[in-house]
């Protein structure tokens, strides 16, 4: 092994992995907010709308990431025309930010559901509206309740995104593949850029152990 070989191409890493932190991090802003309209709809009184989310979140879970990807990407400018042509980071985004709004809305969902009935039976009683109701009680409870939950989706997220390199987004997988190609041996790239992968993901766990653990002494 010699992975003094990797010094030159040390802006490449940084680059990748700027591109990767700023990948997972949009995906998971998009996702949230498609997260939070789909629960809307999932607890509405519209059969048609409680339907549509059922379909969506069953198959986007059903369906692997990467045929995902394909398909924003080369598929839907083939069914929709020149008017739908999107680059490889755009499709990127929102392939990542659907897919992850699939699972944040069921997590969010679980999350109401367990919100113990008679409050808001109570709140109604009080006068409050449905819209109040939510925001002011529901919500900030159910939330309190997933965040570890959302956290390890967001951990998750960070990981997937390795997939876009296979449509040429130049995130750090791509960046250690194109590395090894430049240097014709593809082991010391790949172990950097699972060391970093590494070191980035347990920051994150600790991070969401740190945060559970003060949910419940708030508790």
């Amino acid at each position: 092994m010699n992975f003094s070989k990797l010094v030159p191409y040390v802006w490449m890493i940084g680059d990748g992995l700027l591109m990767t932190i700023k990948l997972t991090l949009l995906s998971a802003a998009f996702g949230f907010f498609i997260a939070v309209i789909l629960v809307l709809m999932a607890i509405s009184k519209k059969k048609i709308l409680v339907k549509f989310v059922e379909v969506y979140s069953t198959g986007i879970r059903a369906m692997p990431m990467l045929l995902q990807l394909f398909i924003v990407y080369f598929a839907f400018p083939q069914i929709l025309g020149n008017m739908f042509n999107l680059s490889a980071y755009s499709a990127a985004v929102i392939a990542l930010s659907f897919n992850g709004a699939a699972y944040y809305a069921e997590v969010m969902r679980g999350g109401i559901i367990s919100i113990d009935k008679g409050q808001k039976e109570a709140a109604k009683a009080l006068g409050m509206g449905r819209g109040r109701i939510l925001t002011g009680i529901i919500f900030p409870q159910a939330m309190k309740r997933i965040l570890p939950s959302m956290l390890s989706e967001f951990v998750l997220l960070f990981k997937e995104t390795s997939l876009v390199s296979q449509i040429g987004v130049k995130d750090l997988f791509y960046t250690g593949t194109t590395i090894g190609k430049n240097t014709y041996s593809l082991f010391e790239p790949y172990i950097a850029v699972a060391v970093i992968y590494y070191v980035i993901v347990m920051l994150m766990a600790y991070g969401t152990s740190l945060i559970e653990k003060r949910l419940r002494v708030s508790d």
